[in-house]
């Protein structure tokens, strides 16, 4: 699987570009909130697990999902909700896929499909 590092430093251009100084700093907390392991229904929480049932594992921004990773291309702050897109790449293809997450809650759902933390 391609390397996330060429793809990671365009997006956190658009993160800093997009926002001041003390947005900035809410943006990266926002992303940060993120990182661990998350499960869809149907989806375990053994990060050793080898098919499509492997949970996402997101640290630093980057989403490692069965068969592909996701990084944001950009996000946002709005009220208290994290809202972006991530460019995503998998079997020699790139695409975007939106992303929100209420911050008062302990899912997000990237693609119409909802996740849960499994460390919560």
């Amino acid at each position: 699987m391609r390397s996330f590092q060429r793809l990671m430093a365009p997006a956190l251009f658009l993160l800093t570009g997009a926002t001041s100084a003390i947005g900035q700093s809410s943006l990266y907390e926002a992303i940060g909130e993120l990182d661990g392991v998350w499960q869809t229904d149907g989806q375990s929480c053994d990060v050793s697990s080898t098919d499509d049932t492997k949970p996402v594992v997101i640290k630093g921004g980057v989403f490692n999902l069965y068969e592909s990773e996701c990084a944001f291309q950009s996000a946002r702050i709005v009220s208290n909700t994290l809202q972006g897109t991530l460019l995503c790449y998998g079997e020699g293809e790139e695409w975007n896929e939106g992303f929100v997450r209420d911050r008062q809650t302990l899912e997000f759902t990237k693609e119409g499909v909802t996740f849960r933390s499994c460390s919560r």
